[in-house]
């Protein structure tokens, strides 16, 4: 079982969550969780769909999975020269925020449900983060492997 994915867009991290104190109808105090970083549901969300349309109704796998992610994330505009060209002294792997291993617990949650029941299953990941270039677009490559 292998699942190939490509999905576009600005990787977010799945950072920490938030305790917000809220009302309950009766007007009892409750705490809602709530993401630190207002992006990461709509890039979550976005993986999920891609991944549901990918597996086609297939029930998601039981068993040990294998989860190889390749993130392209923007460059800043300080990685530009005045017309646009990229500099000579930059490199190619991304060495500032977000961590990898958020944008790793990001797909691993949204994969989770679709191509395996839980993320426990997943026995090893192999995660690379690099900055997109002209001819390529900021988003996740994903190969999950269910064995």
């Amino acid at each position: 079982m292998e699942l190939r994915l490509t999905v576009a867009g600005e990787p977010q991290p799945k950072g920490s969550l938030k305790a917000i104190p809220a009302k309950n109808k009766d007007g009892t105090l409750r705490i809602a969780m709530k993401n630190d970083n207002p992006k990461t549901r709509e890039w979550q969300d976005l993986m999920t769909f891609h991944a549901t349309s990918q597996m086609r109704g297939e029930k998601p796998w039981e068993g040990v999975v294998m989860v190889n992610a390749y993130f392209l994330l923007t460059r800043p505009r300080t990685h530009f020269m005045s017309k646009g060209k990229l500099r000579n002294d930059l490199i190619v792997e991304h060495v500032d925020k977000p961590d990898l291993d958020k944008l790793v617990r990001c797909v691993l949650d949204a994969l989770t449900g679709v191509c395996y029941v839980d993320d426990c299953q997943v026995a090893s990941v192999c995660a690379t983060k690099a900055y997109s270039d002209f001819s390529n677009f900021p988003g996740v490559s994903l190969v999950v492997r269910g064995m």
